[in-house]
């Protein structure tokens, strides 16, 4: 165990060695359990680590460390608060969000932990007794906590050291133990909730859905909220003006800070006390007495023969589902021939069920969102709403930049389509009798513009059209059309593997290069001469002519791959 933290906390939390003698808990057991333990953490890329590609062999403590360090970025960024003059106020946005970050790294970082069964075949079988068995997870539950918890926190204490002094600063802590406490409640309901409304076999799908949507909320807060506290209007908001904050703890949180650190007997202040101190401890009550063991009847019911009529059970509706759906009617109306048909059906469920696909893709379809915000935030104040034209600069180039960066989440879609983590079962390909495998590729394309390309194809024509009228027809067609080849182009020379038959271990870092070289050279190639040609309709629908032709005989001629194309390994 290499790393620091792990040590320090380790030694910690060994050191009553009377208290655990008393509860009967073998303390070099529990050595042994929680190193081992903190060893599989470090070498095991969870939550917000799953998202990030590693694409290289790195030091065993990396995960643990670079979730340590965006603990501690997001720390810094939530500093911004600090601008507010009202105590309770600046207290109550920061107590929300360091909340709600928390409670993010809980559910993404925690859901290996605290949904892990392996510990029932490997440890309960081995003369370990049941109260080191409890402490080991109860520990491991904390320090696992502590190691997200203390550098978020950190530079918050550290700005109440320096703007109220060491007794700010000091009040901070524990009421942060008690934000702690409820949110680690509230984190168990929403577990237990999801082990009930949803299968077993949902679960992993549901908490990767939160981990992407938890990397959407980070890359969003770097870079909208900086912008967003920058504006004036909230530097005077007092939030006690307003009765519906009682309603959230954070408030609460927030008064008994202010109470405690001022002595303020104002009664707002001594009710916001009381609340802060009786639900977090009665939530950690019911949490022991009955939502624990609740879980852990739900844990063994995943790690016991009453799964299997649940797995069946889904098995069964997956094939139900499966003879109809979208996209089974965009497969007839996209494809030609039965071989890419199938790829189409193959690699159209795949992207959608694929977890490490989806952990890598998806997040950039969030990236589009926060990026088109981001644009509005910052041409907003320029934007005349009554009185909107096409042709001016700014509009121009916002719509340009919308449709020509929505290629980006197809792109990503492409590069990461060779590699998966069951690669062997690419077998089933070069069984079959083809002849070539054009049509796998083909099909496979068409699959990722189905689902990656025609929904944003969609969303931005059907809002442009209503905003701007049909005169931004032949524009849209252009735009699209461009991205279209574009993408038609990049298949062609990423398209030397079959989909999901590399490895992920072997992505490598022309992946990024193939990303920047896409940004940096490709899409200036077709975006400035449209920029310049956005007022004549005839022009542009003569060049949309062209490029759709190019782009479908590009796609035509996909089909015409033969297996010598393809690279070894």
């Amino acid at each position: 165990m290499n790393n620091f933290f792990n040590k320090a906390l380790l030694w910690l939390f060994l050191q009553p060695k009377g208290l655990y003698k008393k509860l009967n808990v073998n303390t070099s057991h529990l050595r042994a359990i929680l190193i081992i333990k903190l060893v599989i953490d470090d070498r095991t890329a969870t939550g917000i680590n799953r998202v990030r590609a590693q694409t290289r062999s790195e030091d065993p403590s990396t995960a643990t460390m670079f979730t340590m360090l965006i603990s501690l970025v997001m720390g810094v960024v939530l500093l911004g608060v600090f601008m507010l003059s009202d105590d309770v106020t600046r207290m109550t946005f920061y107590f929300a969000s360091l909340g709600f970050m928390l409670a993010m790294f809980m559910i993404t970082d925690f859901s290996h932990i605290l949904l892990d069964t392996k510990d029932n075949y490997i440890i309960l079988p081995k003369p370990v007794s049941a109260s080191t068995f409890l402490i080991g997870r109860l520990l491991h539950i904390v320090i696992h906590l502590l190691k997200i918890l203390i550098p978020m926190a950190l530079p918050g204490f550290i700005a109440l050291w320096i703007s109220r002094g060491f007794l700010g600063a000091l009040v901070f802590v524990p009421v942060l133990v008690l934000l702690t406490v409820l949110t680690f409640a509230i984190v168990n309901v929403l577990y237990l909730l999801i082990l009930k409304l949803f299968s077993v076999r949902k679960i992993n799908a549901i908490i990767a859905s939160v981990q992407i949507g938890f990397a959407i909320i980070l890359y969003g807060s770097f870079q909208i909220l900086p912008r967003m506290l920058d504006m004036t209007e909230i530097e005077n908001i007092h939030l006690g003006d307003y009765a519906l904050m009682w309603l959230f703890p954070a408030y609460w949180l927030a008064c008994a800070w202010k109470f405690i650190y001022s002595l303020n007997l104002e009664p707002t202040l001594i009710y916001g006390t009381v609340l802060s101190v009786v639900v977090p401890l009665l939530s950690a009550w019911l949490m022991i007495k009955y939502l624990a063991p609740s879980f852990t009847e739900k844990l063994s019911m995943m790690s016991g023969g009453g799964i299997e009529q649940e797995v069946n059970k889904t098995v069964v509706n997956s094939k139900r589902s499966s003879s109809g759906g979208m996209l089974r009617i965009f497969s007839k109306l996209m494809t030609s021939g039965e071989v890419e048909r199938q790829s189409f059906l193959f690699v159209g469920r795949m992207v959608s069920r694929n977890r490490d696909f989806k952990l890598k893709v998806y997040p950039m379809v969030g990236y589009m969102i926060v990026l088109f915000a981001l644009l509005v935030v910052n041409k907003w104040g320029e934007v005349d709403l009554y009185n909107l034209d096409i042709e001016s600069s700014n509009l121009k180039t916002s719509f340009l930049f919308t449709i020509y960066l929505s290629s980006m989440i197809c792109v990503s879609a492409l590069l990461q389509l060779p590699y998966c983590e069951q690669f062997k079962a690419v077998w089933i390909f070069y069984s079959a009798p083809l002849e070539r495998p054009g049509d796998i590729f083909s099909g496979a394309l068409k699959a990722c513009i189905y689902r990656f390309l025609l929904p944003f194809t969609l969303l931005i024509s059907g809002v442009s059209l209503v905003i701007f009228g049909i005169e931004i027809l032949p524009n849209l067609v252009l735009g699209f059309g461009s991205v279209f080849l574009i993408i038609v182009l990049y298949a062609w020379i990423l398209f030397v593997r079959l989909p999901f038959s590399i490895p992920l271990k072997k992505a490598s870092e022309e992946k990024t290069t193939y990303q920047n070289f896409f940004i940096i050279i490709v899409l200036p190639i077709f975006a400035i001469p449209q920029y310049f040609l956005f007022e004549y309709s005839l022009a542009v629908w003569i060049i949309s002519g062209v490029i759709l032709s190019g782009a479908l005989f590009g796609l035509k001629y996909m089909r015409r791959i033969r297996w010598s194309y393809l690279k070894e390994g």
